[in-house]
């Protein structure tokens, strides 16, 4: 995540269909980063690891399932979004932000109904 004031990341678990943007308390998943002041530079990058046991990456993905229908270990495991939620630092204006600059993920998408809008560019 780029740039500065975060100070929680949370998953959002898998509902089914991908994420609308409007978070119900049913769809908070586990956080994975909480500060109470966020200590980051400004135009650092932030980088928040969940590792393989807590992401599930490797479960087995069955070739029969669908988004709507994932097995129970991978729908368990399967983040549908993240909440990230920042504060602005004491003292700046309103025209500081913060602002998140932009956000890259690292793993694997299950059952895309679009595989190109995953597909790697090297821009």
């Amino acid at each position: 995540i780029k740039n500065v004031g975060v100070v929680k990341v949370q998953l959002l678990k898998w509902m089914g269909a991908p994420s609308t943007g409007q978070v119900t308390g049913k769809a908070l998943g586990a956080v994975v980063y909480d500060t109470t002041q966020d200590s980051t530079k400004c135009q650092s990058v932030l980088s928040v690891k969940v590792g393989a046991k807590d992401s599930g990456i490797g479960l087995p993905v069955p070739a029969a399932g669908t988004q709507a229908k994932l097995g129970k270990k991978l729908a368990a495991k399967a983040v549908g979004g993240v909440l990230i939620t920042m504060q602005r630092p004491a003292g700046a204006d309103a025209a500081y932000g913060p602002y998140v600059e932009y956000v890259r993920f690292a793993g694997r998408v299950l059952y895309p109904k679009d595989a190109s809008q995953y597909a790697y560019t090297n821009a």
